[in-house]
């Protein structure tokens, strides 16, 4: 029988984030083709897929707290039997947000203490600004044994930084997850698609006060006109969740609202979901992906220069909308080509399935070389 072999996904999973859970998904999609895997993913919950690893510590006070509960040494009997680590998930390399380069950072050392095999999957790189988070950045590439990341900005990026890694340019893994093509004719036939759904978040360049009222006069015009009513999709839960701006603009369209502001959930309803929309507009990276595989007509709120990098990548820049843009304007545009839009969105998002094949070849032959 062959070697059963252990995987370690380490991302910030079961942290409340639609956009993580996503991403996860779209990495066991491939995982699950291989026979005797074993799956270990850091999470503050045990996954219903794999089974559960506690984050390793990452300041003084969480490496005693880690000590005190018994999860360090939880982690040390996984990393011993574990045989490859895939590093997967978003930005979590982020100068934006310093306690992410800290605790990425010493999950990486971590595992190179145990010299594991560490492969960087879905991640956008910024440039850094500080000379010790560049330093840190080049020890996480050069100790990585494969980097895909997700836009060619990313790459552009780490090439300049002059290391030895093996950089592959691999757009998000959410986009290895297939669209459900029996839900579709099921919820196409007996529902109606008359939702504008609305997924925000805070952000410090954004001003709120400003996007609430676009978003208003859009959600008023897009009810009175065509009795299209706004769901707001709250995609961040928990810490930093995005319940306060959800709440706030809640209050502005609560007459051309479905309901209140709902939470994320599994997979399986937020596709029900989101075949009920007409449109789809996200300030969320991951709102706008999903809404992509599901073939819903999509606006992306350009709030960061990953939403940029990722959309150009995958050639559906007409989709973003600028801070400066007509939030009425472009996204009623959608109304009378929602079908031209959807279509052309759906034949991106089935070219993209080529791009993961690259990807699965070079898992296969680590998985394969592991004795």
């Amino acid at each position: 029988m062959a070697k059963k072999r252990t995987i370690l996904i380490c991302g910030n999973y079961g942290a409340g984030n639609f956009g993580d859970e996503l991403i996860l998904e779209g990495l066991l999609k491939p995982l699950r083709t291989f026979p005797y895997t074993n799956i270990y993913i850091t999470s503050r919950y045990p996954h219903g897929e794999g089974k559960f690893c506690p984050f390793a510590p990452s300041s003084f006070r969480s490496f005693i707290r880690s000590l005190f509960t018994g999860n360090l040494i939880r982690l040390i009997i996984i990393l011993f039997k574990t045989d490859l680590i895939l590093f997967g998930g978003g930005c979590l390399f982020n100068e934006g947000e310093p306690a992410s380069i800290r605790i990425w950072y010493s999950h990486f050392f971590f595992f190179r203490l145990f010299r594991k095999k560490i492969i960087i999957i879905g991640q956008s790189f910024s440039p850094m600004r500080e000379r010790d988070n560049q330093k840190k950045l080049r020890t996480i590439i050069n100790g990585a044994l494969r980097i895909f990341v997700r836009d060619s900005s990313s790459r552009r990026y780490l090439d300049s930084l002059k290391t030895q890694a093996h950089i592959s340019v691999l757009p998000d893994s959410a986009f290895f997850l297939e669209y459900h093509e029996t839900t579709h004719s099921l919820l196409k036939s007996e529902r109606e698609k008359n939702l504008l759904l609305i997924s925000l978040r805070s952000w410090p360049d954004i001003d709120e006060e400003e996007l609430i009222t676009k978003i208003e006069q859009l959600s008023r015009e897009l009810y009175g006109k065509y009795f299209i009513k706004s769901q707001i999709v709250v995609l961040q839960t928990g810490r930093n969740s995005d319940n306060e701006i959800s709440n706030k603009l809640y209050k502005k369209i609560e007459q051309y609202s479905e309901a209140p502001p709902i939470a994320w959930m599994n997979l399986k309803n937020m596709e029900a979901l989101y075949q009920r929309a007409a449109i789809n507009l996200s300030m969320r990276l991951h709102g706008a992906i999903f809404g992509i595989t599901q073939e819903v007509p999509t606006r992306a709120i350009n709030y960061d220069p990953k939403v940029e990098n990722l959309l150009t990548e995958i050639g559906l820049t007409n989709l973003l909308i600028q801070k400066s843009d007509d939030i009425l304007q472009k996204t009623k545009n959608l109304l009378q080509q929602g079908e031209i839009s959807s279509a052309s969105q759906s034949r991106k998002i089935h070219s993209l399935a080529s791009r993961a094949i690259e990807y699965k070849k070079f898992l296969t032959k680590v998985l394969n070389s592991i004795k």
